[in-house]
C-alpha cells in the first residue's frame, strides 16, 4: 500500500490513519490440511497520536492452537507537549478455543524494561474468566517481582474470586484474596506490606 491507497482503509476500518508507507500481507489457508499462516509487516504507520516505525506479525497453527507473535519497534506516542518513544515491544500469543497464553516485553529504552510478563494465562470456563500468572516472576520498571504460585483472579457473574494473588519485591508485597477463600461474593482483601 502506498499513501494514496489508504483512503479505503480509513473509511472502513481506521479513520484516524494518517500515514502508512508500506504494509505487506501474505498467508496461506488450507482447511482440509488444517493450515492457517499469515505474515504482516507494517512500516511507518501514523494513527491518531501514535507513530509506529516498524511492526511484524506472524501467525500460524500448531497442535490445534493459534500461535501468533507481534514485534513492535520504535513506537512514538505524542501529546501536545511531549513525545514518548518505546524502542521495542514483543508480544507472543498461544490461543485455543477457550484460553490465551501471553508473553509480553516492553522496553523503556535500549536496556530498560517497563514490563515483562511470561506465561500469563487467560481462560474462559463457562461464564467465568480466569487470569493466572504461571511464571514465578514479572518485571515492572526494571524491578523483578516474585509471583506466588497457584494464583488466580476469576471474574464471574457472582463476583471476583482472588486466590493466592501475591506479588513481592524485596521485603514488600501486594496480596489480593477473598475474605472467605473460594467465595466470589466474599469481600476482597487487599494488603500492602
Amino acid at each position: 500500500l502506498k499513501m494514496k491507497d489508504i483512503a479505503l482503509l480509513q473509511q472502513l476500518f481506521v479513520p484516524e490513519l494518517k500515514r502508512l508507507d508500506t504494509c505487506t500481507l501474505s498467508g496461506k489457508i488450507d482447511e482440509t490440511a488444517n493450515i492457517f499462516e499469515t505474515t504482516v509487516q507494517v512500516r511507518n504507520a501514523a494513527y491518531d497520536t501514535y507513530l509506529l516505525e516498524r511492526a511484524n506479525l506472524t501467525s500460524g497453527n500448531e497442535s490445534g492452537r493459534l500461535v501468533s507473535s507481534v514485534q513492535v519497534k520504535q513506537l512514538h506516542i505524542q501529546s501536545d507537549t511531549t513525545e514518548t518513544i518505546l524502542p521495542g515491544a514483543d508480544l507472543g500469543i498461544n490461543m485455543t478455543n477457550d484460553s490465551l497464553l501471553l508473553n509480553m516485553r516492553v522496553q523503556t529504552d535500549t536496556t530498560g524494561i517497563a514490563l515483562e510478563l511470561k506465561n500469563l494465562l487467560a481462560a474462559i470456563n463457562g461464564n467465568a474468566y480466569t487470569v493466572q500468572l504461571l511464571d514465578d516472576t514479572l518485571v515492572l520498571n526494571n524491578k523483578v517481582w516474585q509471583v506466588k504460585p497457584d494464583n488466580a483472579l476469576t471474574l464471574s457473574a457472582d463476583g471476583v474470586e482472588a486466590r493466592n494473588f501475591r506479588l513481592g519485591y524485596g521485603n514488600g508485597q501486594l496480596s489480593i484474596n477473598n475474605k472467605e477463600p473460594g467465595n466470589a461474593v466474599s469481600p476482597l482483601l487487599v494488603a500492602l506490606s
